[in-house]
């Protein structure tokens, strides 16, 4: 934590209006389309948006809408509906679901890209329903679904829950395959570690508590506790030892984007209250999140041993973004709440700093005023103004996030005093 922000915290004690927000989904809202797609009205994200007038575009080669986009928006949406409901929010979210629902081959897993003309690209690598990333979120997303107040057809929840049901055996086939250590630099590792990797078993996690606080089915718990036994046993290292705290994502990999894994372990605590799972999820939160931030970040590294240490090697700094700091500021945002200890909330503003211009061209990425985050910041000068979907969603879902920390109120007043944030309408 940066000791000049802590120095000025201590001494003062700016007054801010507590009705002020950081989530603005203006821009997200903008990439929203509806579509009639054999009879039933679809909800639409647009993956890019184009710098300087932010036209949305489509890619000739994938397509211009993807599952693993709407999943996240749904949910943004979601969590808004959850604390300001609205009914132009629950038909976006009602939109929204009935694009994933169709999007799904039926079978637990989905495709991911759609075309302009509003078919589903089959062919492309990384849009045929396989058990990969797109499938996960979902997933993720259906489940959030069951924890807000939204009317759904006797129907439409039952196949939901079927859809999610499917993908629950697929899980269970997983963790059954991979089943035993592999080696990797002497480290060892659960063969879940190299497929599915831990950064797909943790939005599966997300998914899986999401189900089981509404149902409390065992076997959902018993997949819990399987994937969370599985991050908590490879946090690795120490404040002094690497690789610091860090649980790898896969194999002796490491990269930013995505690396939920200790938001999945807080979340899994919830759920059980099995102590190991927040012990080993803080571990992370105080020595290797404070590491990449003395350290600038970095993208994406490599674990090896050089003369018996561990050590980081292929470092690639960039590009950073928002994707890569949004499941930091969700984890140290649960461990602020899960705790009530003002440290983890301090580390979730410090990081959200990135959003708002501490980075190396000293750019604000984000803009509460808009919605609009930029896409990323491609090297130490430059920025990719774009703002496509990832990275509107995943900094909403930031800006969510540090909303709840309202509650520290002197440490949460200082920071908006701090990123010199104005008063716009609520959402």
């Amino acid at each position: 934590m940066s000791k000049m922000y802590l120095g000025l915290l201590l001494l003062l004690a700016p007054l801010v209006c507590s009705g002020q927000r950081l989530f603005n989904d203006a821009h997200l809202n903008h990439l929203f389309q509806e579509m009639e797609v054999k009879g039933d009205t679809l909800g639409a994200v647009w993956i890019y948006c184009e710098a300087p007038d932010y036209k949305r575009v489509g890619d000739d080669d994938e397509g211009f809408t993807c599952v693993d986009d709407v999943a996240r928006a749904l949910i943004v949406y979601c969590r808004e509906y959850k604390r300001q409901p609205s009914q132009a929010l629950a038909k976006r979210i009602q939109r929204l679901a009935d694009f994933i629902i169709f999007m799904s081959d039926g079978n637990g897993m989905w495709y991911n890209f759609m075309w302009k003309e509003e078919t589903i690209n089959k062919e492309h690598v990384n849009s045929k329903a396989t058990p990969n990333f797109w499938t996960w979120r979902a997933y993720w997303a259906l489940s959030e679904l069951a924890l807000i107040d939204l009317p759904l057809t006797a129907e439409k929840q039952k196949v939901i829950d079927g859809l999610c049901t499917k993908t629950e055996i697929l899980i269970d086939s997983i963790l059954s395959a991979q089943r035993g250590e592999l080696n990797v630099f002497d480290i060892k590792l659960s063969k879940l570690y190299d497929k599915p990797g831990a950064d797909q078993l943790s939005v599966m996690l997300l998914a899986l508590c999401n189900r089981y606080e509404k149902s409390k089915r065992q076997a959902q718990l018993h997949k819990i506790k399987i994937i969370a036994d599985n991050l908590a046993m490879y946090v690795l290292g120490n404040e002094e030892s690497p690789p610091f705290g860090a649980i790898l994502c896969w194999n002796y990999y490491w990269h930013a984007w995505g690396a939920s894994q200790y938001y999945a372990l807080l979340n899994a605590y919830k759920q059980t209250r099995y102590p190991l799972y927040l012990e080993k999820a803080l571990e992370g939160l105080d020595f290797f999140y404070p590491w990449l931030q003395k350290n600038n970040y970095p993208a994406e590294m490599k674990l090896t041993k050089m003369e018996g240490n561990y050590v980081w090697t292929s470092i690639d700094f960039y590009p950073q973004i928002a994707y890569g700091f949004s499941p930091m500021i969700l984890a140290a945002t649960e461990a602020a709440t899960l705790t009530g200890d003002k440290k983890y909330a301090l580390l979730a503003f410090e990081s959200a700093m990135w959003f708002f211009g501490k980075n190396k061209p000293g750019k604000k990425m984000y803009d509460p005023e808009t919605g609009i985050c930029f896409d990323g910041v491609v090297d130490s000068r430059e920025i990719n103004s774009n703002a496509g979907a990832e990275s509107t969603i995943e900094a909403l879902l930031a800006m969510q996030a540090l909303e709840q920390l309202h509650t520290f109120g002197r440490e949460y007043n200082f920071f908006l005093n701090n990123i010199n944030i104005r008063t716009h309408g609520l959402h």
